[in-house]
């Protein structure tokens, strides 16, 4: 029969300021995932990611009015595609799908750009697909 959703929510619902170059502060708060697959790191800005294919995606707001962007980076290297960019106060987003392949794959969404910005928000939805 088909297998059931399973989702993770990773959220910074406190305002932070994340610095150029630098990876969001990440909290849980929703894993379903099983056997370990979704893990937060030790880190507090990045989660281990089992092999599988997956929807990513961040929603997180801002109120500066500096050029901001958020991005997902897998292994340090930054996911084509996913990369959001404002210079008002609002919403960044970034959506994609993503099939892993290498076991404890590190994502994060981080400060794309080269200006320190304040946020809030979801910054990591993961989905399995």
């Amino acid at each position: 029969g088909p297998s059931s959703t399973e989702v993770a929510l990773f959220s910074n619902t406190t305002q932070q300021d994340i610095a150029a170059n630098s990876p969001v502060t990440l909290s849980q708060s929703f894993n379903n995932f099983a056997d370990n697959d979704i893990t937060l790191g030790t880190n507090g800005t990045s989660v281990t990611v089992q092999p599988g294919t997956y929807e990513i995606e961040y929603i997180a707001n801002s109120t500066d009015t500096t050029v901001k962007s958020l991005a997902f980076y897998s292994n340090g290297e930054q996911i084509s595609q996913t990369l959001s960019s404002s210079s008002a106060e609002g919403t960044l987003t970034g959506k994609t799908i993503i099939t892993i392949t290498n076991p404890d794959t590190m994502l994060e969404v981080r400060n794309a750009g080269t200006e320190q910005f304040s946020l809030s928000g979801i910054p990591l939805f993961i989905e399995n697909i």
